[in-house]
């Protein structure tokens, strides 16, 4: 059982003659194991707060975009919904004849979609140029919704690949491979998605971060369960 089920289960596990305490009588009349009880249920829900907060993205701002997505400004992209060909996410490769599209892709009404261009076939492959400063990246990162299965690359090196679906925005790692081709001038991002029930859609960025205060102290889930099974802190 991990930590957040157990913190969950403390949680839900009292029981109405446990606190009877809380609607009868006065504090001074509640049992021993009563006051114990109360006081785990309290550590458990500071405990939970803090495992959350730790797992958010709340502790970075975006410093700069380089590929924007569709909440904060609809790029334009090459995209095809037929198979191009093995060399499709490679610099060079001849995307003349693909149409052009704006982000986000996919049908309306998917969770947390913005939509630019109607996409409601099983694959869709997209392609677009970007221009980096000359300065060392601020920790970069991939930002996207997917629904489902996307795999995005720079400069044709496989950048990061998921499973699935989300309904929001998020970011990812960029694969260190992937990392390494990114430099000052020109450069390719290329995506590919999938689709096969239910809604779906597919928008990617490329922008740089820089953690918050909150994030510098932010504790990690194993340091709040050590402060809540009272270890020592590391």
């Amino acid at each position: 059982m991990n930590s957040y089920e157990k913190n969950r289960r403390i949680l839900l596990g009292l029981r109405p003659e446990d606190a009877s305490g809380f609607g009868v009588g006065s504090p001074a009349h509640w049992s021993l194991n009563t006051l114990r009880m109360i006081n785990q249920r309290i550590l458990a829900v500071l405990s939970l707060a803090i495992m959350l907060a730790s797992q958010s993205g709340l502790g970075q701002i975006v410093a700069a975009s380089h590929v924007p997505t569709a909440d904060e400004h609809p790029a334009q992209w090459r995209y095809a919904l037929e198979p191009p060909g093995a060399e499709w996410a490679k610099p060079g490769f001849d995307d003349s004849a693909w149409r052009v599209g704006t982000a986000g892709f996919g049908t309306k009404g998917t969770p947390g979609a913005i939509i630019g261009t109607e996409w409601k076939t099983p694959n869709i492959w997209l392609r677009r140029e970007f221009t980096l400063p000359d300065r060392p990246l601020k920790h970069p990162r991939l930002r996207f919704i997917y629904d489902e299965d996307p795999e995005v690359y720079l400069n044709g090196v496989l950048a990061a690949k998921r499973t699935g679906w989300v309904t929001d925005y998020d970011d990812a790692d960029i694969a260190p491979a992937a990392l390494a081709t990114l430099k000052p001038g020109t450069n390719l991002l290329a995506v590919r998605a999938s689709q096969t029930y239910g809604g779906q859609c597919i928008d990617v960025g490329l922008v740089e971060v820089e953690p918050t205060l909150s994030s510098i102290y932010r504790w990690s889930p194993e340091r709040a369960w050590n402060w809540f099974t009272n270890r020592a802190l590391p």
